[in-house]
Parts: C-alpha cells; sequence; structure tokens
C-alpha cells in the first residue's frame, strides 16, 4: 500500500483506502469468529492450512524483498 499510494491522484488514494478498510473489515469479522471457524474446520483442516498459508506468507515476502531490490538496486532488474 505504501508503494501504491506514492502514485495516483485522490481518486487513487481514496480507492485504497476503500481496500484497507475492507481488508480491516474481513480480518476483525475473521478474527471475531475465530472460534467458530475453528469449530467447524476442526484439527485436519487447521493442519492442512497452516502450511499452505505459511508458504503463502513466504512467497509474500520474497516478492516484498525482490521489489524492494529492484527499487534499491536498479542495475539487478
Amino acid at each position: 500500500m505504501i508503494i501504491a499510494g506514492e502514485h495516483g491522484r485522490v481518486a487513487h488514494h481514496l480507492a485504497l483506502i476503500r481496500c484497507i478498510a475492507v481488508v480491516c473489515l474481513v480480518s476483525t469479522v475473521a478474527l471475531t469468529k475465530a472460534h467458530a471457524i475453528a469449530a467447524r474446520v476442526r484439527i485436519t483442516g487447521l493442519n492442512i492450512a497452516t502450511p499452505i498459508l505459511g508458504l503463502l506468507l513466504a512467497a509474500m515476502a520474497m516478492q516484498t524483498i525482490g521489489e524492494g531490490l529492484k527499487e534499491l538496486l536498479p542495475g539487478l532488474a
């Protein structure tokens, strides 16, 4: 969001704010209902989801590192 917010006009910034609000709302609902969700998914579902979500998080971290390195060291791109 920080990188996306550097460029653009007011409409672009408003769209980013709306996206942030939606993510905050979804996160709040998911965390509020975490016990109910965990009861439905059960232990097997959690054991399957944990490594998948960990892999997704690692992929997002690598993408962020790569974009930062391209910005910092443009000769590498």
